[in-house]
């Protein structure tokens, strides 16, 4: 499986990293800082799944999450700090397939992936 990791933070990139390392499954990881980066990749690659930060330094989450919807229907799973119920709603109307809050648990995060 191909799987984009567009987070600004190491830390959590290297968490959802190891997570689905460590499920046994093969993976190819693509891993970005900025949500522009995400974007330019996906214009000549393609990928099975998207984990994606909403608070990145270059742009709102939301506005590569719209992006990338004209790109691609794959799934994207926002991991986000952002907890409230406006930020949730948003990310899953614009075509988030789900939404995940930091801290997460790895038990979680494999379970929405499945």
């Amino acid at each position: 499986m191909k799987v984009i990791i567009c987070d600004d933070d190491p830390n959590q990139r290297d968490s959802i990293r190891i997570c689905l390392e460590i499920s046994g499954s093969q993976h190819e990881f693509f891993e970005f800082e900025l949500g522009s980066d995400a974007l330019d990749f996906l214009k000549t690659n393609d990928a099975d799944i998207t984990f994606l930060d909403m608070g990145l330094p270059d742009m709102p989450g939301l506005e590569v999450l719209r992006q990338l919807r004209t790109m691609s229907d794959m799934p994207v799973i926002v991991v986000s700090g952002n907890d409230t119920i406006e930020s949730i709603a948003k990310a899953l109307t614009i075509g988030a397939a789900d939404y995940i809050t930091k801290p997460f648990e790895p038990i979680e995060l494999m379970a929405r992936v499945e």
